[in-house]
Protein backbone atom coordinates (compact mmCIF):
# COMPACT_ATOMS: atom_id res chain seq x y z
CA UNK A 1 0.00 0.00 0.00
CA UNK A 2 3.17 2.01 0.24
CA UNK A 3 3.41 4.77 -2.80
CA UNK A 4 7.58 4.51 -2.24
CA UNK A 5 9.31 1.11 -1.31
CA UNK A 6 11.64 2.64 0.55
CA UNK A 7 9.08 4.56 2.99
CA UNK A 8 9.33 1.46 4.21
CA UNK A 9 12.44 1.71 6.29
CA UNK A 10 11.69 4.99 7.40
CA UNK A 11 7.62 4.75 7.91
CA UNK A 12 6.52 1.24 8.81
CA UNK A 13 3.68 2.21 10.67
CA UNK A 14 2.36 2.76 7.00
CA UNK A 15 1.91 -0.36 6.42
CA UNK A 16 -1.52 -2.32 6.65
CA UNK A 17 -3.64 1.37 6.86
CA UNK A 18 -7.09 0.22 6.47
CA UNK A 19 -8.58 2.15 2.84
CA UNK A 20 -10.54 4.15 2.84
CA UNK A 21 -14.40 3.39 0.96
CA UNK A 22 -17.00 5.17 -1.00
CA UNK A 23 -19.97 6.79 0.61
CA UNK A 24 -21.25 8.00 -2.80
CA UNK A 25 -21.16 7.84 -6.74
CA UNK A 26 -22.53 10.75 -9.06
CA UNK A 27 -22.51 10.00 -12.69
CA UNK A 28 -23.38 12.71 -14.64
CA UNK A 29 -23.78 12.71 -18.41
CA UNK A 30 -24.58 15.11 -21.15
CA UNK A 31 -25.04 13.84 -24.56
CA UNK A 32 -23.30 15.76 -27.70
CA UNK A 33 -23.43 13.35 -30.12
CA UNK A 34 -20.54 11.39 -31.76
CA UNK A 35 -19.44 12.71 -28.14
CA UNK A 36 -20.59 12.66 -24.79
CA UNK A 37 -19.35 15.18 -21.37
CA UNK A 38 -18.89 12.83 -18.25
CA UNK A 39 -18.45 13.87 -15.01
CA UNK A 40 -18.14 11.25 -11.87
CA UNK A 41 -18.03 12.66 -8.49
CA UNK A 42 -17.21 9.79 -6.02
CA UNK A 43 -16.73 10.88 -2.13
CA UNK A 44 -15.47 9.57 1.30
CA UNK A 45 -14.66 10.56 4.08
CA UNK A 46 -11.37 10.35 6.52
CA UNK A 47 -13.12 9.02 9.62
CA UNK A 48 -9.71 8.65 11.59
CA UNK A 49 -7.96 10.65 13.96
CA UNK A 50 -5.18 11.59 11.83
CA UNK A 51 -4.58 13.77 8.88
CA UNK A 52 -4.34 11.04 5.25
CA UNK A 53 -3.05 10.91 1.92
CA UNK A 54 -5.68 9.47 0.14
CA UNK A 55 -4.70 7.70 -2.84
CA UNK A 56 -7.46 6.31 -5.58
CA UNK A 57 -6.45 4.14 -8.35
CA UNK A 58 -9.08 4.45 -11.23
CA UNK A 59 -9.69 2.58 -14.80
CA UNK A 60 -10.53 4.42 -17.63
CA UNK A 61 -14.24 5.26 -18.15
CA UNK A 62 -14.40 4.39 -21.52
CA UNK A 63 -11.74 3.81 -23.96
CA UNK A 64 -11.16 6.66 -25.99
CA UNK A 65 -11.31 8.86 -22.63
CA UNK A 66 -9.89 12.23 -22.49
CA UNK A 67 -10.06 13.52 -19.06
CA UNK A 68 -9.47 17.55 -19.31
CA UNK A 69 -10.78 18.28 -15.48
CA UNK A 70 -10.01 16.83 -12.21
CA UNK A 71 -11.86 19.02 -9.26
CA UNK A 72 -11.87 17.89 -5.00
CA UNK A 73 -13.53 19.43 -2.42
CA UNK A 74 -12.54 19.17 0.84
CA UNK A 75 -15.17 20.12 3.32
CA UNK A 76 -17.15 22.58 0.61
CA UNK A 77 -14.03 24.05 -0.54
CA UNK A 78 -13.36 22.96 -4.43
CA UNK A 79 -9.63 22.73 -5.47
CA UNK A 80 -9.26 22.62 -9.34
CA UNK A 81 -6.02 20.96 -10.52
CA UNK A 82 -4.49 22.15 -14.00
CA UNK A 83 -2.60 20.71 -16.44
CA UNK A 84 1.48 20.61 -15.29
CA UNK A 85 4.12 19.16 -16.80
CA UNK A 86 3.98 15.56 -14.98
CA UNK A 87 8.09 15.81 -13.36
CA UNK A 88 7.57 19.24 -12.16
CA UNK A 89 4.04 18.59 -10.95
CA UNK A 90 5.47 15.20 -8.67
CA UNK A 91 8.26 17.32 -7.27
CA UNK A 92 5.66 19.88 -6.13
CA UNK A 93 3.32 17.37 -5.09
CA UNK A 94 6.02 15.61 -3.03
CA UNK A 95 7.38 18.40 -1.62
CA UNK A 96 4.06 19.64 -0.02
CA UNK A 97 3.45 16.11 1.00
CA UNK A 98 6.55 16.15 3.03
CA UNK A 99 5.32 19.79 4.71
CA UNK A 100 2.18 18.40 5.48
CA UNK A 101 0.54 20.54 2.93
CA UNK A 102 -2.51 20.02 1.07
CA UNK A 103 -1.27 18.46 -2.60
CA UNK A 104 -4.00 17.26 -5.55
CA UNK A 105 -2.24 15.14 -8.26
CA UNK A 106 -3.42 13.03 -11.11
CA UNK A 107 -1.08 10.95 -13.11
CA UNK A 108 -1.49 8.40 -15.90
CA UNK A 109 -0.43 5.14 -15.61
CA UNK A 110 -0.82 1.99 -17.78
CA UNK A 111 -3.70 1.52 -19.78
CA UNK A 112 -5.17 4.80 -19.31
CA UNK A 113 -5.35 4.05 -15.34
CA UNK A 114 -4.87 6.84 -13.80
CA UNK A 115 -3.71 7.70 -9.71
CA UNK A 116 -5.20 10.44 -7.64
CA UNK A 117 -3.61 11.13 -4.65
CA UNK A 118 -5.64 14.13 -2.42
CA UNK A 119 -2.79 15.03 1.17
CA UNK A 120 -3.91 16.98 4.01
CA UNK A 121 -7.09 15.38 4.39
CA UNK A 122 -7.99 16.47 8.51
CA UNK A 123 -9.52 14.20 10.55
CA UNK A 124 -13.03 13.54 10.09
CA UNK A 125 -13.10 15.85 6.50
CA UNK A 126 -15.64 14.96 3.54
CA UNK A 127 -13.74 14.71 0.43
CA UNK A 128 -15.87 14.83 -3.04
CA UNK A 129 -13.63 14.03 -6.14
CA UNK A 130 -14.92 15.11 -9.83
CA UNK A 131 -13.30 13.95 -13.08
CA UNK A 132 -14.61 15.76 -15.99
CA UNK A 133 -13.99 13.81 -19.53
CA UNK A 134 -15.10 12.87 -22.98
CA UNK A 135 -15.70 9.83 -24.64
CA UNK A 136 -17.03 9.13 -27.75
CA UNK A 137 -20.48 7.27 -28.69
CA UNK A 138 -20.50 3.35 -29.87
CA UNK A 139 -21.94 3.88 -32.78
CA UNK A 140 -24.38 0.67 -33.69
CA UNK A 141 -26.40 1.95 -37.03
CA UNK A 142 -26.92 5.54 -38.28
CA UNK A 143 -29.94 6.01 -35.81
CA UNK A 144 -28.34 4.28 -33.33
CA UNK A 145 -25.39 4.53 -30.40
CA UNK A 146 -24.46 3.52 -27.34
CA UNK A 147 -22.44 4.77 -24.01
CA UNK A 148 -21.08 2.33 -21.64
CA UNK A 149 -19.46 3.94 -18.46
CA UNK A 150 -17.15 2.16 -16.00
CA UNK A 151 -17.47 2.72 -12.44
CA UNK A 152 -15.11 0.31 -11.03
CA UNK A 153 -12.83 -2.91 -13.05
CA UNK A 154 -11.66 -6.71 -12.01
CA UNK A 155 -8.17 -6.14 -9.99
CA UNK A 156 -6.86 -8.59 -12.09
CA UNK A 157 -7.39 -6.82 -15.39
CA UNK A 158 -5.36 -3.86 -13.98
CA UNK A 159 -3.32 -5.08 -11.08
CA UNK A 160 -0.67 -7.24 -13.21
CA UNK A 161 0.45 -4.06 -15.09
CA UNK A 162 1.11 -1.98 -11.85
CA UNK A 163 3.34 -1.78 -8.98
CA UNK A 164 1.66 -3.25 -5.76
CA UNK A 165 1.94 0.37 -4.53
CA UNK A 166 -0.62 1.07 -7.23
CA UNK A 167 -2.75 -1.71 -7.01
CA UNK A 168 -6.77 -1.37 -7.67
CA UNK A 169 -8.63 -1.90 -4.41
CA UNK A 170 -12.29 -2.91 -4.49
CA UNK A 171 -14.44 -3.91 -1.61
CA UNK A 172 -17.72 -5.85 -1.59
CA UNK A 173 -19.57 -3.00 0.63
CA UNK A 174 -21.81 -1.21 -1.71
CA UNK A 175 -22.95 2.47 -1.88
CA UNK A 176 -25.40 4.69 -3.32
CA UNK A 177 -24.92 5.83 -6.88
CA UNK A 178 -26.87 7.85 -8.87
CA UNK A 179 -26.77 8.93 -12.75
CA UNK A 180 -28.42 12.18 -14.19
CA UNK A 181 -28.73 12.46 -18.33
CA UNK A 182 -29.16 15.82 -20.21
CA UNK A 183 -30.24 13.95 -23.64
CA UNK A 184 -30.70 16.71 -25.54
CA UNK A 185 -34.00 15.88 -26.71
CA UNK A 186 -32.69 12.55 -27.76
CA UNK A 187 -33.92 9.04 -26.53
CA UNK A 188 -32.35 6.85 -24.10
CA UNK A 189 -32.44 4.20 -22.28
CA UNK A 190 -30.64 2.85 -19.22
CA UNK A 191 -29.43 -1.08 -19.87
CA UNK A 192 -32.07 -1.45 -22.80
CA UNK A 193 -34.91 -1.33 -19.85
CA UNK A 194 -37.33 1.93 -19.65
CA UNK A 195 -36.20 5.62 -20.93
CA UNK A 196 -34.61 7.87 -18.81
CA UNK A 197 -35.82 10.96 -17.53
CA UNK A 198 -34.11 14.06 -18.74
CA UNK A 199 -32.01 15.64 -15.98
CA UNK A 200 -33.39 13.32 -13.20
CA UNK A 201 -31.09 11.29 -10.92
CA UNK A 202 -31.78 7.62 -11.30
CA UNK A 203 -29.85 4.62 -9.02
CA UNK A 204 -28.05 2.81 -10.65
CA UNK A 205 -25.37 -0.15 -9.48
CA UNK A 206 -22.33 1.44 -8.20
CA UNK A 207 -19.77 -1.09 -9.31
CA UNK A 208 -21.19 -0.46 -13.10
CA UNK A 209 -20.89 0.08 -15.69
CA UNK A 210 -23.70 2.45 -16.76
CA UNK A 211 -24.85 1.91 -20.39
CA UNK A 212 -27.16 3.93 -22.11
CA UNK A 213 -28.90 2.82 -25.23
CA UNK A 214 -29.36 6.21 -27.47
CA UNK A 215 -32.09 6.89 -30.67
CA UNK A 216 -31.65 9.32 -33.33
CA UNK A 217 -35.30 11.58 -32.71
CA UNK A 218 -37.92 12.67 -35.51
CA UNK A 219 -36.20 16.27 -35.70
CA UNK A 220 -32.37 15.18 -34.24
CA UNK A 221 -29.60 13.01 -35.97
CA UNK A 222 -26.84 11.41 -33.87
CA UNK A 223 -23.70 12.43 -36.50
CA UNK A 224 -23.30 16.04 -36.02
CA UNK A 225 -24.04 18.57 -32.07
CA UNK A 226 -23.06 22.82 -32.98
CA UNK A 227 -22.87 25.49 -30.63
CA UNK A 228 -23.35 28.86 -32.10
CA UNK A 229 -20.94 27.29 -35.52
CA UNK A 230 -19.01 30.47 -36.66
CA UNK A 231 -19.45 32.30 -33.89
CA UNK A 232 -15.66 32.94 -32.23
CA UNK A 233 -16.75 30.99 -29.33
CA UNK A 234 -18.30 28.37 -31.30
CA UNK A 235 -18.02 24.77 -32.33
CA UNK A 236 -19.21 21.79 -33.74
CA UNK A 237 -18.54 17.76 -33.61
CA UNK A 238 -19.52 15.44 -36.52
CA UNK A 239 -19.05 12.11 -37.61
CA UNK A 240 -17.82 11.51 -41.47
CA UNK A 241 -16.19 8.93 -43.69
CA UNK A 242 -12.22 9.03 -42.88
CA UNK A 243 -11.11 11.17 -45.55
CA UNK A 244 -7.55 10.92 -47.10
CA UNK A 245 -6.30 14.78 -46.02
CA UNK A 246 -7.91 17.61 -44.27
CA UNK A 247 -4.90 19.61 -45.23
CA UNK A 248 -5.98 23.63 -46.11
CA UNK A 249 -9.15 24.73 -46.24
CA UNK A 250 -9.75 23.47 -42.66
CA UNK A 251 -13.65 25.13 -42.47
CA UNK A 252 -16.20 24.10 -39.92
CA UNK A 253 -18.39 21.77 -41.34
CA UNK A 254 -21.96 22.80 -42.18
CA UNK A 255 -20.45 25.92 -41.60
CA UNK A 256 -21.60 28.17 -45.24
CA UNK A 257 -19.44 31.57 -45.91
CA UNK A 258 -16.52 32.87 -44.49
CA UNK A 259 -15.67 32.11 -40.64
CA UNK A 260 -17.11 34.80 -38.66
CA UNK A 261 -14.92 37.82 -37.26
CA UNK A 262 -12.52 36.46 -34.83
CA UNK A 263 -12.47 32.81 -35.21
CA UNK A 264 -8.96 32.86 -36.49
CA UNK A 265 -7.85 30.95 -33.31
CA UNK A 266 -9.32 27.98 -33.85
CA UNK A 267 -8.37 23.95 -34.05
CA UNK A 268 -9.45 21.10 -35.94
CA UNK A 269 -9.62 17.41 -34.70
CA UNK A 270 -10.23 14.45 -35.93
CA UNK A 271 -10.12 10.41 -34.00
CA UNK A 272 -10.89 7.36 -36.25
CA UNK A 273 -13.35 5.40 -33.74
CA UNK A 274 -15.18 2.17 -35.00
CA UNK A 275 -14.50 3.17 -38.83
CA UNK A 276 -15.57 6.35 -38.42
CA UNK A 277 -14.02 9.91 -38.22
CA UNK A 278 -14.93 12.14 -35.28
CA UNK A 279 -14.31 15.63 -36.46
CA UNK A 280 -14.23 18.59 -33.81
CA UNK A 281 -13.52 22.14 -35.03
CA UNK A 282 -13.32 24.49 -31.87
CA UNK A 283 -11.95 27.77 -30.42
CA UNK A 284 -8.15 27.20 -29.61
CA UNK A 285 -7.99 27.21 -25.71
CA UNK A 286 -5.15 29.01 -25.96
CA UNK A 287 -7.01 31.87 -26.80
CA UNK A 288 -10.26 30.86 -24.85
CA UNK A 289 -12.02 33.59 -22.27
CA UNK A 290 -11.83 31.49 -19.04
CA UNK A 291 -15.62 32.65 -19.00
CA UNK A 292 -16.80 30.54 -21.64
CA UNK A 293 -19.11 27.62 -22.09
CA UNK A 294 -18.45 24.32 -20.01
CA UNK A 295 -19.44 22.84 -23.89
CA UNK A 296 -16.59 24.65 -25.18
CA UNK A 297 -13.89 23.77 -23.17
CA UNK A 298 -14.43 20.06 -23.37
CA UNK A 299 -15.04 20.33 -27.48
CA UNK A 300 -11.33 22.24 -27.24
CA UNK A 301 -9.94 19.85 -25.10
CA UNK A 302 -10.71 16.80 -27.70
CA UNK A 303 -9.58 19.05 -30.64
CA UNK A 304 -6.60 18.95 -28.98
CA UNK A 305 -5.97 15.96 -28.23
CA UNK A 306 -6.62 14.53 -31.78
CA UNK A 307 -5.33 17.90 -33.39
CA UNK A 308 -5.18 17.82 -36.92
CA UNK A 309 -4.31 21.73 -37.79
CA UNK A 310 -4.80 24.92 -36.78
CA UNK A 311 -5.23 28.50 -38.18
CA UNK A 312 -2.12 29.52 -36.18
CA UNK A 313 1.67 27.54 -35.61
CA UNK A 314 1.12 25.90 -32.04
CA UNK A 315 3.06 23.26 -30.24
CA UNK A 316 1.02 20.45 -29.90
CA UNK A 317 2.29 19.86 -26.55
CA UNK A 318 1.98 23.54 -25.04
CA UNK A 319 -2.23 23.33 -26.78
CA UNK A 320 -3.21 19.85 -25.02
CA UNK A 321 -1.51 21.58 -21.80
CA UNK A 322 -3.35 24.76 -22.45
CA UNK A 323 -6.81 22.42 -22.72
CA UNK A 324 -6.04 21.27 -19.91
CA UNK A 325 -5.48 17.51 -20.71
CA UNK A 326 -3.95 14.44 -18.95
CA UNK A 327 -1.86 12.30 -21.03
CA UNK A 328 1.66 10.84 -20.36
CA UNK A 329 3.87 14.16 -20.42
CA UNK A 330 1.00 16.02 -18.02
CA UNK A 331 -0.30 15.59 -14.61
CA UNK A 332 -3.28 17.37 -13.17
CA UNK A 333 -2.14 18.95 -9.98
CA UNK A 334 -2.87 21.63 -7.24
CA UNK A 335 -0.55 22.79 -4.21
CA UNK A 336 -1.73 24.67 -2.00
CA UNK A 337 0.19 27.80 -0.16
CA UNK A 338 2.71 26.96 1.92
CA UNK A 339 1.00 28.45 5.07
CA UNK A 340 -1.29 25.87 5.42
CA UNK A 341 0.86 22.81 5.95
CA UNK A 342 0.92 21.21 9.20
CA UNK A 343 4.58 20.19 9.25
CA UNK A 344 3.62 16.55 9.55
CA UNK A 345 3.37 14.07 7.15
CA UNK A 346 -0.42 12.68 6.47
CA UNK A 347 -0.95 8.64 6.76
CA UNK A 348 -1.47 7.45 3.12
CA UNK A 349 -4.31 5.44 2.86
CA UNK A 350 -5.81 3.71 -0.67
CA UNK A 351 -9.46 4.51 -1.68
CA UNK A 352 -11.49 1.09 -2.14
CA UNK A 353 -13.68 1.13 -5.15
CA UNK A 354 -17.05 -1.66 -5.29
CA UNK A 355 -16.21 -4.55 -6.88
CA UNK A 356 -17.33 -5.30 -10.04
CA UNK A 357 -19.82 -8.02 -8.98
CA UNK A 358 -20.98 -6.95 -6.06
CA UNK A 359 -22.77 -9.23 -3.23
CA UNK A 360 -25.54 -6.62 -2.07
CA UNK A 361 -27.32 -4.75 -4.55
CA UNK A 362 -27.20 -1.03 -3.89
CA UNK A 363 -30.04 0.64 -2.74
CA UNK A 364 -33.28 1.35 -4.45
CA UNK A 365 -33.38 5.37 -3.77
CA UNK A 366 -31.64 8.12 -5.47
CA UNK A 367 -29.27 10.38 -3.51
CA UNK A 368 -29.92 13.97 -4.67
CA UNK A 369 -27.02 15.50 -6.28
CA UNK A 370 -26.61 17.77 -3.30
CA UNK A 371 -26.67 14.89 -0.99
CA UNK A 372 -24.31 15.29 2.54
CA UNK A 373 -23.28 12.88 4.42
CA UNK A 374 -22.19 13.40 7.78
CA UNK A 375 -19.78 12.21 9.79
CA UNK A 376 -21.59 10.79 12.59
CA UNK A 377 -21.10 7.21 14.47
CA UNK A 378 -23.88 5.45 13.36
CA UNK A 379 -22.51 5.47 9.40
CA UNK A 380 -18.68 4.66 10.77
CA UNK A 381 -17.59 1.98 9.22
CA UNK A 382 -15.21 -0.88 11.01
CA UNK A 383 -11.55 0.61 9.79
CA UNK A 384 -10.30 -2.68 11.33
CA UNK A 385 -12.28 -4.67 8.90
CA UNK A 386 -10.67 -6.82 6.25
CA UNK A 387 -10.63 -5.65 2.41
CA UNK A 388 -11.28 -7.72 0.46
CA UNK A 389 -8.98 -7.09 -3.06
CA UNK A 390 -10.37 -9.68 -5.47
CA UNK A 391 -13.70 -9.64 -7.11
CA UNK A 392 -16.79 -10.87 -4.99
CA UNK A 393 -18.09 -13.91 -6.10
CA UNK A 394 -15.59 -14.96 -8.14
CA UNK A 395 -12.92 -18.23 -7.22
CA UNK A 396 -9.35 -16.57 -6.11
CA UNK A 397 -7.09 -16.27 -8.03
CA UNK A 398 -4.27 -18.82 -8.40
CA UNK A 399 -1.19 -18.17 -6.27
CA UNK A 400 1.26 -19.22 -8.65
CA UNK A 401 0.88 -19.44 -12.62
CA UNK A 402 3.79 -20.70 -14.58
CA UNK A 403 4.42 -17.68 -16.39
CA UNK A 404 5.15 -15.63 -13.04
CA UNK A 405 6.73 -18.63 -11.42
CA UNK A 406 9.27 -18.89 -14.33
CA UNK A 407 9.95 -14.82 -13.59
CA UNK A 408 10.31 -14.93 -10.22
CA UNK A 409 12.38 -18.14 -10.16
CA UNK A 410 14.36 -15.93 -13.08
CA UNK A 411 14.65 -13.56 -10.75
CA UNK A 412 16.10 -14.82 -7.60
CA UNK A 413 18.72 -16.26 -10.02
CA UNK A 414 21.28 -13.46 -9.95
CA UNK A 415 20.46 -13.69 -6.33
CA UNK A 416 22.03 -17.33 -5.62
CA UNK A 417 24.64 -16.90 -8.26
CA UNK A 418 26.13 -13.82 -6.17
CA UNK A 419 26.34 -16.05 -3.58
CA UNK A 420 28.00 -18.56 -5.14
CA UNK A 421 30.17 -15.48 -6.59
CA UNK A 422 30.82 -14.19 -3.54
CA UNK A 423 31.65 -17.35 -1.95
CA UNK A 424 33.98 -18.78 -4.38
CA UNK A 425 36.10 -15.23 -4.57
CA UNK A 426 36.83 -15.19 -1.22
CA UNK A 427 37.82 -18.61 -1.47
CA UNK A 428 35.33 -19.81 1.21
CA UNK A 429 34.19 -22.13 -0.99
CA UNK A 430 36.22 -24.07 -4.64
CA UNK A 431 33.70 -22.92 -7.19
CA UNK A 432 34.74 -22.52 -11.25
CA UNK A 433 34.35 -18.84 -10.96
CA UNK A 434 35.06 -18.58 -14.33
CA UNK A 435 31.67 -20.29 -15.00
CA UNK A 436 30.09 -18.89 -12.55
CA UNK A 437 31.07 -15.34 -13.10
CA UNK A 438 29.85 -16.00 -17.02
CA UNK A 439 26.62 -17.43 -15.35
CA UNK A 440 25.98 -13.85 -13.11
CA UNK A 441 26.65 -11.50 -15.26
CA UNK A 442 24.38 -12.98 -18.55
CA UNK A 443 21.24 -13.39 -15.45
CA UNK A 444 21.76 -10.23 -14.30
CA UNK A 445 21.87 -8.46 -17.99
CA UNK A 446 18.70 -10.60 -18.86
CA UNK A 447 16.89 -9.41 -15.78
CA UNK A 448 18.11 -5.58 -16.11
CA UNK A 449 16.63 -6.09 -19.78
CA UNK A 450 13.18 -7.30 -18.67
CA UNK A 451 12.85 -4.88 -15.93
CA UNK A 452 14.29 -1.98 -18.33
CA UNK A 453 12.24 1.04 -17.80
CA UNK A 454 9.12 1.32 -20.25
CA UNK A 455 6.99 4.56 -21.64
CA UNK A 456 4.15 2.89 -19.89
CA UNK A 457 3.98 4.62 -16.61
CA UNK A 458 4.68 8.43 -15.67
CA UNK A 459 7.35 6.97 -13.03
CA UNK A 460 9.07 4.88 -15.87
CA UNK A 461 8.85 7.47 -18.52
CA UNK A 462 10.49 9.72 -15.61
CA UNK A 463 13.40 6.72 -15.27
CA UNK A 464 13.99 6.50 -19.18
CA UNK A 465 14.66 10.11 -19.15
CA UNK A 466 16.77 10.31 -16.00
CA UNK A 467 18.42 6.66 -17.78
CA UNK A 468 22.35 8.70 -18.59
CA UNK A 469 22.46 8.97 -15.06
CA UNK A 470 23.47 4.92 -15.12
CA UNK A 471 26.19 5.98 -17.30
CA UNK A 472 27.75 7.08 -13.76
CA UNK A 473 27.82 3.39 -12.70
CA UNK A 474 30.73 2.75 -15.12
CA UNK A 475 32.94 5.32 -13.52
CA UNK A 476 34.74 3.11 -10.46
CA UNK A 477 35.21 0.40 -13.51
CA UNK A 478 36.64 2.74 -15.66
CA UNK A 479 39.02 4.93 -13.47
CA UNK A 480 39.93 1.29 -12.03
CA UNK A 481 41.10 0.04 -15.66
CA UNK A 482 42.98 3.42 -16.35
CA UNK A 483 44.51 4.10 -13.04
CA UNK A 484 45.56 0.46 -12.83
CA UNK A 485 48.55 -1.55 -13.97
CA UNK A 486 46.62 -2.70 -16.88
CA UNK A 487 45.84 1.01 -18.17
CA UNK A 488 47.78 4.25 -17.34
CA UNK A 489 49.82 3.62 -14.47
CA UNK A 490 53.54 2.86 -15.36
CA UNK A 491 55.33 -0.10 -14.51
CA UNK A 492 57.92 0.92 -12.56
CA UNK A 493 56.47 2.90 -9.83
CA UNK A 494 57.88 3.00 -6.24
CA UNK A 495 56.78 1.89 -3.04
CA UNK A 496 54.92 4.49 -2.10
CA UNK A 497 53.70 5.00 -5.69
CA UNK A 498 52.04 1.48 -5.53
CA UNK A 499 50.38 2.11 -2.40
CA UNK A 500 48.67 4.71 -2.76
CA UNK A 501 47.92 2.70 -6.23
CA UNK A 502 46.77 0.37 -3.93
CA UNK A 503 44.34 2.58 -2.02
CA UNK A 504 42.81 4.01 -5.36
CA UNK A 505 41.91 0.23 -6.42
CA UNK A 506 40.03 -0.08 -3.40
CA UNK A 507 38.33 3.38 -4.06
CA UNK A 508 37.22 2.46 -6.91
CA UNK A 509 35.44 -0.87 -6.22
CA UNK A 510 34.27 1.25 -2.98
CA UNK A 511 32.31 3.73 -5.10
CA UNK A 512 31.08 1.16 -7.40
CA UNK A 513 28.97 -0.84 -4.94
CA UNK A 514 27.67 2.67 -3.25
CA UNK A 515 26.91 4.36 -6.74
CA UNK A 516 24.00 2.31 -7.69
CA UNK A 517 22.00 2.88 -3.95
CA UNK A 518 22.97 6.77 -4.38
CA UNK A 519 21.09 6.25 -8.04
CA UNK A 520 18.12 4.65 -6.26
CA UNK A 521 16.81 8.01 -5.22
CA UNK A 522 16.33 9.70 -8.63
CA UNK A 523 15.74 6.58 -10.27
CA UNK A 524 11.99 6.20 -9.28
CA UNK A 525 10.32 3.64 -11.46
CA UNK A 526 13.28 1.85 -12.50
CA UNK A 527 15.30 0.82 -9.04
CA UNK A 528 15.05 -2.73 -9.74
CA UNK A 529 16.61 -1.92 -13.26
CA UNK A 530 19.39 0.55 -11.50
CA UNK A 531 20.38 -2.81 -8.80
CA UNK A 532 20.70 -5.08 -11.58
CA UNK A 533 22.80 -2.64 -14.08
CA UNK A 534 24.92 -1.49 -10.56
CA UNK A 535 25.50 -5.51 -10.11
CA UNK A 536 26.97 -5.42 -13.47
CA UNK A 537 29.32 -2.59 -13.26
CA UNK A 538 30.27 -4.35 -8.97
CA UNK A 539 31.49 -7.20 -10.80
CA UNK A 540 33.15 -6.03 -13.99
CA UNK A 541 34.93 -3.55 -11.28
CA UNK A 542 35.67 -6.59 -8.51
CA UNK A 543 37.53 -8.41 -11.36
CA UNK A 544 39.26 -5.44 -12.28
CA UNK A 545 40.26 -4.55 -9.08
CA UNK A 546 41.24 -7.70 -8.20
CA UNK A 547 43.67 -7.69 -11.18
CA UNK A 548 45.41 -4.66 -10.23
CA UNK A 549 45.45 -5.90 -6.65
CA UNK A 550 47.11 -9.01 -7.89
CA UNK A 551 49.29 -6.51 -10.13
CA UNK A 552 50.60 -4.24 -7.84
CA UNK A 553 51.17 -6.79 -5.15
CA UNK A 554 53.26 -10.02 -6.74
CA UNK A 555 54.85 -10.72 -3.76
CA UNK A 556 51.84 -11.12 -1.41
Amino acid sequence: MLVDPLAALFRPELEGQPPLRLEVTRVEVELLPPLARIAITRMFINYGDEAVEALLTLPPAGPGEIVHGLVVTINGIAYRATAQARGRAARAHDAAVILGGLAIVQERLTGDVRLISISGIAPKATVEVCIESLLPLERAADDQATLAVALSASPQQINHRLPDSDHLIVTPLAHPATLTVTTGGLPVTLGGGAGLVPDRSTPVDCAGPVILSIAASDSGRLDRSAYRPGEPDGWEATVEAPLESMAGGLEPVGVSGERAAGTGDWIAGRAILGGRAIRVTAPSPMAQDTEAPANTRAMSAFAAAHLIDAANPVVPAALRRAANILDADTSLAFVGPDGEATGEMPTMRKVALPGVATAVACPSYAVPPDVEVQADETSRPNLTEKIDQTTPGSAAPTRYDGQKLGAELLGWTPAGLLVLWLLGATVWVPFPMRAVTVGLLASLALNAYLHRPRAEGPDQIVARRRSPLLLTLAVPLIASWAGGPLGLLPDDIGATATRWAILFQGACFAASALAPLVLLVFMRGARRFTLEVGAIAFVLTFLAVSTGYITLSPGD
